[in-house]
Parts: structure tokens; sequence; C-alpha cells
């Protein structure tokens, strides 16, 4: 379970630095600890955003409680350095928005010593009002927010996670989807429920372990889909879905 005295201590703090890049609608924004995603400046985000975590010794370490630097940012690019606290260990972030409805999220880490390291993390905390959850399968709604609780996933294998979209008074909220397909490394997908002091959405991918020399490695790339209506949502699922039957070699398309 995630340690919240971290998160709410990190919100607390003073966002001096920032920096933000933006194609048309979509924005992603960094300051001191948090990494959010605006849709016509409306946040879809929630607490600190973007997250990951590595567990060693029994004990997780969360980039939200570490100390970040811009280390350089373009007009469609961010890259960033997380100095993890207690551990050897540093992140480097690297974002791009690659068009008007999808980022890249690709985080590689660096080991300063050999560390055996039990498991990792990574993931996006979303805003509250997303009722659905939707991946590769299936979809479902949320059950009410009461405390952490993680929602039942029927098929852990599916590569796709996300939340539907949704029509308020602000417009249209887009369909977020975390698509982890070409990740390097192995993952499993949780979908959740945060505490109520939180109240979010939390979407992630659980990571193996294992020792890990001196040296720089892969930790986590996926690409963040945005889809900005109903129907756009349904017909871009579809796809999802009928790749994968392709990537199967399966002689059928799924309805």
């Amino acid at each position: 379970m995630i340690d919240i005295s971290s998160i709410i201590k990190g919100l607390k703090k003073n966002e001096t630095k920032s920096a933000c890049i933006n194609k048309d609608s979509l924005s992603l924004c960094c300051y001191d600890q948090r990494r959010l995603i605006k849709w016509m400046e409306n946040e879809i985000t929630s607490a600190h955003g973007f997250y990951t975590g590595i567990s060693v010794l029994n004990c997780t370490y969360y980039s939200f409680d570490s100390e970040w630097s811009l280390q350089s940012r373009g007009k469609s690019e961010l890259i960033l350095n997380v100095r993890f606290k207690d551990i050897p260990i540093n992140q480097i972030w690297m974002f791009k928005l690659s068009n008007s409805y999808c980022i890249s999220w690709d985080v590689r880490i660096e080991f300063e010593e050999g560390l055996d390291v039990d498991n990792a993390q990574a993931g996006i905390f979303l805003s509250d009002k997303y009722i659905n959850w939707i991946n590769t399968y299936e979809e479902a709604p949320f059950l009410p927010i009461r405390g952490w609780q993680d929602m039942y996933l029927d098929n852990l294998e599916s590569r796709v996670i996300g939340v539907r979209g949704f029509r308020d008074k602000n417009g249209f909220m887009p369909t977020m989807l975390i698509n982890f397909s070409e990740n390097r490394l192995p993952g499993i997908p949780f979908i959740k429920n945060t505490s109520k002091e939180l109240n979010s959405r939390l979407l992630g991918v659980s990571l193996e372990g294992g020792y890990k020399k001196e040296g720089l490695y892969n930790f986590f790339n996926c690409k963040i889909e945005l889809v900005d209506s109903e129907e756009k949502t349904d017909l871009f699922i579809e796809d999802i879905r009928n790749r994968i039957l392709k990537d199967r070699k399966l002689g059928f398309i799924f309805k």
C-alpha cells in the first residue's frame, strides 16, 4: 500500500519549479512534486499524477518523495532526473507529446551500486470523476471510494488499461488509456481506488524485481492515449482488441 503521509507531505511543498509542454488541447505539466495531464486546461490526473515506486528490503521508496530536476525541455519533450532518497538509485523520465492525443513515457533507472530489488511499480493517479475502468478484455464501474481497494481484473494479461471518458458541464472528459504493450520488461496491471484523503483512481503496472548490478537499465515505458468522444473510444478499443487477436494469429474478429 502506498504511504499516504509521503504523498500529502509532497503536495504541501511549494510548487516553484514548473515546466509545461502542449499540443492543442493536450498539456503535460511538471512541478516540484507533480507530473500532471491537462485536457483543455482541465486536469484529468490527481494527487502527484505520474509516479514510480521501488521496494528494497521490504521498504518502498517513491518518486513523489524524491529530489527532482529538469534535465532538458524541448517544444514537445521533457526529460527529468529523479534522485531517490536513502537508496543509491536515480531515474531518468522522458516525456514526449507524439501528437495531440498521445504522451510517450519512458523511464530508465540507474543503480549506483548493486542492489536487490523486491519489486517495483509505475502508475498514474487520476480524477475521482472517472466512473468506469476498462482494459483490453473488459469494462466495469469503479466502486465508491471508501479506502484503498483493488478492482478485480478477470484477465491480468491485458496490456492496455484505462478509464472511459464522460461528458459534464465542462465538456467531454477524455477517455485515457495506458498502453504498455511495448514495455521491455514483464508487468502486471492494477486498477485501484485510493484512500478518501487522496480521493483518486490509480492505474498502474507492477514490475518484477531481482538483483541489479551497478549501471543503467530500462525500467518502464508506455503510451498514454487520449480519446475525445464515446464513439471514438469504442472504435479505438475495438481496434486494439483486433490487433491483439491478429498478433496471436487467431482466425476470428472480436465482437
